[in-house]
């Protein structure tokens, strides 16, 4: 039978001064007694140093370290072994080795330790040190939360698939996008293909296929279910994790698309305009007549502008509508600036579609460039009355806009219809889709001009 007493040549001394794990005694005053060489090694201190020093003198601490380990080594006097885990603590560098502190975390045990008379005398505290494993963790959860914000992020939703394409998780930026509920999710009801419309059920099949084969899919463009019905945009991208599931991500694209949708109606739009205003300009080229190449010019150039000047209103209103009194303001500018008297407007806020505007600053146009040359504008006496009114009709509202000259040279009818009348009837019946009325009495020339407001 083995004997259970030590051996009589083994040194307990040398034993616990070479022990790897650093430890340190005190008495019941809380000096140092003894620390072993991994004590020793560790803190970079002698025994000389320490020995015989209150153990806060020695190592100094905060108030609230100082309290804990204080009634940690006083538990132990007590005749309790306790346990203080995972305890920083900042280690002096000695100048000679290049000052400054080093961090260690330990793990301490309080032992009380008997005294010859049998009564607990001194504190045994046993340090392991757990550096490493404490960084490791640190930098473990570092990782971690660097991958929870990156899931958290707010452009990006993050689907995780099962084996069989049924969703088992996402992040709440998918949740918030897509509309669905955690708890649908947890149920595993969301299938790839119920969020799927029938018409990109091919390109996902196929993209899925891919996943499985090669490990990754996309980037791709489709269209997918939200929770209420609707459909969304979004440009997906997915991976296998190895382990049977799929992770994809997604990001919503719909106001992309909606902008590209609206830059090619824009396009289309901006050709059909243009074609249109190539055929006015055609139009006007080939029937203004005049008597003399300067006279043509003069018209010509004169109907160009005002229909420039309607596009530049069209533009500033990103072709859209176009007020009524900014149309009739610019198309009397240069009448007022020379005679501000001259002319009076009247009339409520009123919008008029593009085509519209271009075929009403052609009337506008025309009628005044008469008026300037032979009508109330070229009097000094004369008046120009520009009011208009909104009408209900049967088929909905109605804009009626009166042009009356006053106080300029008797009128009477023309012998013969001119350019500018012939295209102010065109105008009126074709741009605006409504009709005109001119006449001639001795006191002014009349125009009322009636058009539906879309």
């Amino acid at each position: 039978m083995m004997d259970s007493n030590p051996p009589s040549d083994l040194d307990f001394h040398s034993v616990f001064a070479k022990s790897p794990a650093p430890s340190l005694v005190l008495d019941r005053r809380l000096f140092i007694v003894y620390a072993n060489e991994a004590y020793l090694r560790t803190t970079m201190r002698s025994l000389t140093e320490i020995r015989d020093r209150y153990v806060f003198d020695a190592f100094p601490e905060s108030g609230e370290r100082t309290a804990r380990f204080k009634a940690a080594f006083e538990q132990a006097l007590a005749g309790d072994e306790n346990v203080m885990t995972a305890e920083p603590f900042a280690v002096p560098v000695p100048e000679s080795d290049g000052g400054g502190v080093r961090e260690i975390v330990w793990t301490c045990t309080q032992t009380p330790v008997p005294g010859r008379s049998g009564q607990v005398e001194f504190v045994l505290q046993n340090a392991l040190d757990v550096t490493a494993q404490v960084r490791a963790q640190q930098a473990q959860r570092q990782v971690e939360d660097r991958l929870r914000r990156v899931l958290e992020t707010d452009t990006v939703g993050i689907v995780f698939y099962d084996e069989t394409g049924a969703i088992i998780d996402a992040n709440d930026v998918f949740l918030r996008m897509s509309g669905y509920s955690r708890e649908q999710v947890r149920s595993g009801e969301l299938h790839w293909r119920k969020l799927t419309p029938p018409e990109w059920m091919d390109l996902a099949e196929a993209e899925m296929e891919k996943l499985h084969g090669t490990g990754r899919s996309g980037p791709y463009e489709k269209e997918m279910f939200l929770a209420g019905g609707e459909r969304v945009w979004m440009l997906i991208a997915g991976r296998s994790l190895g382990d049977g599931s799929m992770v994809k991500y997604c990001i919503d694209i719909g106001d992309r698309k909606r902008a590209e949708q609206e830059r090619e109606l824009l396009g289309r739009e901006l050709s059909h305009r243009v074609k249109n205003t190539l055929a006015v300009v055609q139009a006007l080229a080939s029937q203004t007549r005049a008597p003399s190449i300067e006279a043509f010019r003069e018209a010509f150039i004169g109907r160009l502008q005002a229909l420039s000047r309607a596009h530049s209103l069209l533009i500033d209103m990103q072709w859209k509508s176009l007020g009524l009194r900014a149309l009739v303001d610019q198309a009397i500018e240069a009448f007022r600036a020379d005679r501000p008297n001259t002319v009076e407007v009247d009339g409520p806020p009123v919008q008029v579609t593009p085509k519209q505007g271009l075929g009403l600053s052609l009337v506008l146009h025309e009628l005044g460039t008469n008026a300037a040359k032979y009508g109330a504008v070229s009097h000094r006496d004369g008046v120009l009355r520009i009011r208009w009114r909104v009408e209900e009709r049967d088929d909905g509202p109605w804009l009626v806009l009166e042009w009356l000259e006053r106080g300029g040279t008797a009128t009477e009818p023309p012998a013969e219809k001119g350019f500018g009348t012939r295209l102010i009837e065109r105008a009126c019946a074709y741009e605006l889709g409504g009709e005109v009325d001119i006449a001639w009495p001795p006191e002014g020339l009349t125009c009322t001009i009636a058009f539906p407001l879309d």
